[in-house]
């Protein structure tokens, strides 16, 4: 916010003094043609001494505003009219957006009023645990909500026996997993079972998932799980490729030469694929997932985004594994314990 405040002020600078070179310049070329006409004559009306008589006023005037021959006081005076109006376009963009912020803001100020969530503290400062207050006054009401909600469409759903609906096996199985996930929204399994659940009569349920999330993807070897992608609306991958890599049922060689033969990569798209985390040998899920994602962090060479906090491990084993590997990017969240003296 404070940025956009600095920016709109250096822009408003800007187009004044946009603004001031253009009046001036306007002024010299109307001056231009004031001196043009007074000191004209008949003379001018001559083909060939009209001409020489016009341009050799031009350049007495230039030089009497102390301009150099060559100026083209028409064409300066475009350019700059140009990059006034420029100018003018960037400011009125910037007051919009500084506009929508300062709208945003009081949405925000007065949705935090409406649940009782402070934004600050008794002593002014900015409270830091926003997180939990929504936690137990908005999302806990959100799912009670949402959940009741589902439990009703299933109640209707089976009611107006919605599966006798259904004109192919395919499109029942379809149903049976949309009434499912009113009560049940979250599915637990492994890439090994998804392809069980997600077809029929050897036809994949494409796009029958509405988000696919996959945990500790970075133990998953590619070749096992990027077709189970094509069942997912959208696919969310989490996991960290500095930790357990996968268990490679397949050699270097074998694998390499599988692209040479089948394929026909080059030794480069071989080397290019390897380094997108393609490969069945050396791949992983979370490396394809990175290479892939529309979300990276300016810091995340690999793509991707990293969480920083860390809550799992005491400060000194965060320390220790934040040094080696994640070139100090975490933030330990968890408190030191309290060393207590007990009774001898």
């Amino acid at each position: 916010m404070q940025s956009r405040g600095v920016n709109l002020s250096k822009q408003t600078d800007q187009l004044a003094e946009s603004k001031a070179n253009v009046d001036q310049t306007e002024s010299q070329l109307r001056g231009w043609y004031d001196f043009d006409a007074k000191h004209a004559s008949v003379l001018d009306y001559f083909p060939f001494i009209g001409p020489k008589r016009k341009a050799t006023r031009k350049i007495d005037y230039l030089h009497l505003k102390g301009f150099s021959d060559d100026i083209d006081l028409q064409e300066n005076l475009d350019h700059l009219r140009n990059e006034n109006n420029s100018l003018t376009k960037d400011l009125k963009t910037t007051k919009m957006a500084l506009a929508d912020v300062q709208h945003r803001q009081k949405a925000y100020q007065k949705a935090c009023d409406q649940n009782q969530i402070k934004l600050t503290s008794a002593s002014g400062e900015v409270t830091q645990d926003i997180n939990n207050q929504i936690d137990t006054k908005l999302r806990y009401l959100a799912f009670l909500l949402t959940t009741h909600y589902w439990e009703a469409r299933w109640l209707i759903e089976m009611t107006q026996k919605q599966l006798e609906t259904a004109s192919t096996a395919y499109e029942k199985t379809r149903k049976i997993w949309q009434l499912r996930a009113m009560l049940t929204p979250c599915f637990v399994g492994t890439f090994f079972q998804v392809d069980a659940f997600f077809r029929k009569d050897h036809t994949p349920l494409f796009n029958g998932i509405d988000l696919l999330i996959a945990d500790e993807s970075g133990q998953v070897s590619p070749e096992l799980a990027i077709a189970s992608l094509a069942l997912a609306k959208r696919f969310l991958t989490v996991g960290d490729v500095k930790q357990i890599p996968p268990i490679w049922g397949m050699q270097a060689s074998v694998d390499e030469a599988n692209m040479r033969s089948l394929a026909k990569l080059s030794p480069e798209e071989i080397s290019a694929l390897k380094g997108a985390g393609f490969a069945t040998s050396s791949g992983n899920l979370m490396t394809v997932a990175q290479h892939q994602s529309f979300f990276t962090q300016a810091d995340m060479a690999d793509g991707g985004l990293l969480l920083r906090e860390h809550f799992r491990c005491l400060p000194k084993i965060t320390a220790y594994f934040n040094h080696l590997a994640y070139q100090g990017k975490l933030i330990p969240k968890r408190h030191n314990p309290t060393v207590t003296s007990e009774p001898v």
